[in-house]
């Protein structure tokens, strides 16, 4: 009889840790598919520069990483260049918006750039934050 009651919660124990590990897997598929929804890009060039800011948006720059940021500068410009060059394909009536947006993303990074290679932390600290607003919006214009 004893040895049945302990036979009886090792099972539930094992059967409670089973439900937990499931319903945990569950969590972070849903996380997992709700940032993919939400950053869906209609061309290559921008999800390949999404690829480098992300990490510096989410892991580098809360943790004033700045040494970090500033090593990416390069990396930035060129991945902005392949974004400057592609032919966009926009209702003709938001080509204006979306091109003034471009133009702006495209400024904000050359601005990022500039001061990673020889401004403060400071001002590395506004011009990633200026970067990534205009990131959003021109992604945001495209979608």
């Amino acid at each position: 009889m004893k040895k049945q009651r302990v036979l009886i919660n090792i099972l539930v124990c094992l059967l409670a840790l089973v439900m937990a590990g499931v319903s945990f897997a569950q969590e972070k598929k849903e996380e997992k598919h709700s940032h993919e929804e939400d950053h869906k890009f209609k061309f290559a060039e921008l999800e390949k520069f999404h690829e480098l800011l992300h990490p510096i948006w989410h892991q580098y720059y809360p943790a004033k990483e700045w040494t970090r940021i500033r090593a990416q500068g390069d990396e930035l410009l060129t991945r902005k260049d392949a974004i400057m060059k592609v032919r966009l394909r926009t209702k003709a009536e938001d080509k204006d918006k979306v091109e003034e947006l471009r133009k702006k993303f495209g400024a904000s990074v050359d601005h990022l750039a500039a001061v990673a290679k020889s401004g403060t932390d400071e001002e590395l600290q506004k011009a990633v934050r200026e970067m990534h607003e205009a990131f959003e919006n021109f992604a945001q214009a495209v979608k």
